[in-house]
């Protein structure tokens, strides 16, 4: 993991600048826009929260929201846009910092498929949310989107590295 939070403190501004025009992340921006219509006043952790677009869309709908994420680099562009939000520096692969039954939503956007293992990750976000609350993912087939693969000494694959078009 340390590799990929790396790669996400290297890639930071670049993957920033690239989303804020991308045609996927506008899909995944009008998503989270129509999908979370009722969160005013619901806690919310805003897990891989990148550069706290999505902490931002949903704070103001009326929730509660603290973003973390692994990468420094990530969390620095987060607080210079949204310096009034609360964002936690997290590796999403230890013990995450949160009490038990704290949120009512994990929202984790496209960031399960870069953690290996997952187990620990599925274990804390169910030990962090309320019962009956709502752990929403999103993940990437690599298809899907136009990067090259990272990967290990091994050859294994790690995580998709973006190229700005």
């Amino acid at each position: 993991m340390d590799k990929v939070i790396q790669y996400w403190d290297n890639a930071a501004k670049s993957y920033s600048e690239f989303e804020a025009t991308s045609q996927y992340s506008n899909f995944c921006r009008e998503f989270i826009i129509n999908y979370f219509t009722s969160v005013q006043n619901k806690i919310i952790l805003d897990a891989g929260c990148g550069n706290g677009e999505h902490t931002h869309i949903l704070s103001q709908k009326g929730a509660k929201v603290v973003g973390c994420d692994g990468s420094v680099e990530m969390l620095k562009l987060a607080k210079l846009k949204y310096p009034s939000y609360r964002f936690d520096h997290v590796n999403l692969l230890n013990h995450l910092p949160y009490k038990n039954n704290e949120f009512d939503i994990v929202q984790c956007n496209l960031v399960l498929m870069d953690i290996d293992p997952i187990d620990r990750d599925i274990s804390e976000f169910y030990r962090v949310i309320k019962n009956n609350g709502t752990f929403f993912f999103s993940i990437v087939h690599p298809a899907f989107y136009n990067a090259i693969w990272e990967r290990d000494e091994r050859g294994v694959a790690l995580s998709k590295k973006y190229q700005a078009t």
